[in-house]
This record gives C-alpha cells, sequence and structure tokens, in this order.
C-alpha cells in the first residue's frame, strides 16, 4: 500500500485536531502517506484512473 485516503467530508461533531488525530493514527499504524481526500478529488489529482 502506497498511501491511504480517507474522506473525512461526512464526519460531524469534529474539530481540525480531531481529523488531524485520525490522521496521525492511521499513518503511525501503517506507515503510509494518509490524506484527507474525497474519491472526486482522488480522480482530479490523477491518483485514481478508473474505478
Amino acid at each position: 500500500m502506497e498511501y491511504l485516503a480517507i474522506d473525512m467530508s461526512n464526519i460531524e461533531n469534529s474539530d481540525e485536531s480531531d481529523k488531524e488525530e485520525i490522521l496521525s493514527y492511521f499513518k503511525e499504524k501503517y506507515k503510509v502517506e494518509v490524506m484527507a481526500t474525497t474519491l472526486e478529488q482522488l480522480k482530479v489529482k490523477g491518483w485514481i484512473v478508473s474505478f
């Protein structure tokens, strides 16, 4: 696995520090790049060609 993308657009009742803690947890656990992004954003960036 090269990266982990987490869609946080629907997470409610959490602030930016909560979201950063989630990203840090997964980065440490899996030792990969972790980003908060949606599937559509990944497609725009060219990370996903087809799904």
